[in-house]
């Protein structure tokens, strides 16, 4: 299971206690064999390629950002100036070029990119050197960065995705994230069990949208029919009088 869960609440009491717990935590579940370059993104054999830059020139990491995270198997991209490669060094070994899967080269600058696949990670923070390289060997300054690697699951993050409606039908979204002790989510293999201790919730693995009840169609007033009413003449033996001419 990912560091990521998600739970289905229909409330139907305003107070009501959840308890969230993770188990069967694989420290070893995310340690993956460094994956092999994407074929459908070669661009010719990047095993052997020739430099050949001769001014000094800077190496600069696009993905992850500086201080971000991955996983086991995380792809990097680097990218320098016009005629340069970039060496990648992860804890002080280089990564070989033969993880290199893609390069891209802007037309209007020159400036080259590159994507190595498959670069594994330990748990925590990892020191990454970028040695940008150029013709005959030559090596400019390097550049150092931080990327941390997910480690083990030691605590939960939970937000609802609304406000909670107690009418034992209105659902919310329960977001849970399993966090590493850098805080950032946990490598794969946790588990979260979520709890009711109290209180009227139903809880399911699915999220499932409330639609509301459609509206009834408005009811027609009924026609009424009102019969005409003559006038009252004069009582009976009365005569009425008519106005003098």
């Amino acid at each position: 299971m990912n560091a990521r869960a998600f739970f289905t609440l229909a409330v139907a009491s305003c107070a009501f206690v959840l308890v969230l717990a993770l188990y069967g935590v694989c420290f070893g579940a995310d340690i993956l064999p460094p994956a092999q370059p994407n074929a459908g993104a070669v661009d010719g054999d990047l095993s052997n390629l020739v430099f050949t830059a001769i001014a000094p020139t800077a190496a600069t990491l696009v993905s992850p950002a500086d201080g971000g995270y991955g996983g086991a198997a995380t792809p990097f991209v680097v990218s320098t100036g016009p005629g340069a490669g970039v060496e990648l060094s992860v804890n002080g070994s280089v990564v070989p070029f033969s993880h290199i899967g893609k390069r891209d080269v802007a037309r209007a600058t020159g400036e080259t990119s590159y994507t190595y696949f498959g670069v594994g990670l330990i748990p925590g923070p990892n020191t990454i050197v970028l040695t940008p390289l150029g013709a005959n060997g030559t090596r400019f300054k390097a550049s150092t960065y931080t990327v941390y690697g997910r480690g083990p699951a030691v605590s939960l993050r939970a937000t609802f995705s609304g406000r909670l409606i107690a009418d034992g039908k209105s659902a919310s979204v329960l977001h849970v994230t399993a966090l590493d002790r850098w805080g950032h989510p946990a490598m794969a293999g946790v588990g979260i069990d979520a709890i009711v201790r109290s209180g009227d919730v139903r809880l399911g693995s699915t999220p499932t949208p409330t639609r509301a009840p459609p509206e009834p169609a408005p009811l027609a007033a009924p026609a009424l029919h009102i019969p005409e009413i003559a006038a009252p003449g004069p009582p009976e033996g009365i005569t009425a009088n008519k106005p003098s001419t």
